[in-house]
């Protein structure tokens, strides 16, 4: 099988998600029908539209600043180098007071969102 690459640029052509908000942007990189990677880059002060997961998603913040606050009111501060993990069925809620950009897998095909 051969290796799949994106360079770095991608990170900054990430396209607006319009149904999760105006300052919610969201695009898929690399991937298949069982895995994809995506950029999610998140402009503050907002927070996105909480979504329900219908997959299994994980992510490493790269830059800025993401508070994630699940449906039972737990949430989390994270700082550039901390991962997180999204589980089926969980209605999250992404926050930041600036900027957040993350690279995000989940266990979906890509661009089925």
């Amino acid at each position: 099988m051969p290796v799949d690459y994106a360079s770095k640029i991608q990170q900054y052509k990430v396209p607006n998600l319009p149904e999760a908000g105006a300052n919610v942007f969201f695009g898929d990189v690399l991937g298949n029908k069982s895995l994809t990677g995506s950029w999610f880059l998140l402009e503050g002060p907002s927070d996105s539209t909480p979504p329900k997961y219908p997959y299994d998603e994980s992510g490493i913040l790269i830059e800025g600043e993401l508070s994630i606050k699940d449906e039972t009111g737990k949430k989390i501060n994270l700082q550039p180098g901390d991962t997180f993990f999204v589980h089926n069925g969980s209605e999250i809620t992404f926050s930041t007071p600036k900027f957040a950009l993350a690279y995000k897998t989940s266990n979906r095909p890509v661009s089925k969102l």
